[in-house]
C-alpha cells in the first residue's frame, strides 16, 4: 500500500484499484501479492482490458477468488521464503 495511494495514480488513464476493494478485510503485502489470488485476478482483469482493471467485472466470481489464498498454479513456499529472508534482514538491523 502506498500512502496516499493516489500518488500511485499519477499516470494518464491511472485508476486505484485495491486487493480490499474486491476482498474486503484481506491482508495482502507487498510479498503476498505476487501470489494472491484477488490481486491475481486484478491483475488478469487489466490485461484482458486494456490496463484498467474493474471490481465490479470480478464480482461474479468474487467468493472464488476471495476464499482462495493463492492464485491457481501460484506456490506460496517462494512467498513464505521471501518473508522469512526480509525478516531476517530486519532483525539484523534491530
Amino acid at each position: 500500500m502506498v500512502t496516499p495511494p493516489e500518488q500511485n495514480a499519477n499516470l494518464p488513464d491511472a485508476k486505484i484499484v485495491s486487493v480490499g476493494q474486491l476482498c474486503p478485510l484481506r491482508p495482502v503485502n507487498h510479498v503476498y501479492m505476487t501470489v494472491d489470488s484477488a490481486a491475481f485476478a486484478l491483475a488478469l482483469d487489466a490485461l484482458d482490458h486494456d490496463g484498467i482493471a474493474s471490481v465490479s467485472r470480478l464480482l461474479p466470481r468474487v467468493l472464488s477468488v476471495c476464499t482462495r489464498i493463492q492464485a491457481k498454479g501460484m506456490d506460496l513456499a517462494p512467498a513464505f521464503d521471501l518473508t522469512a529472508l526480509f525478516q531476517d534482514l530486519l532483525n539484523g538491523f534491530m
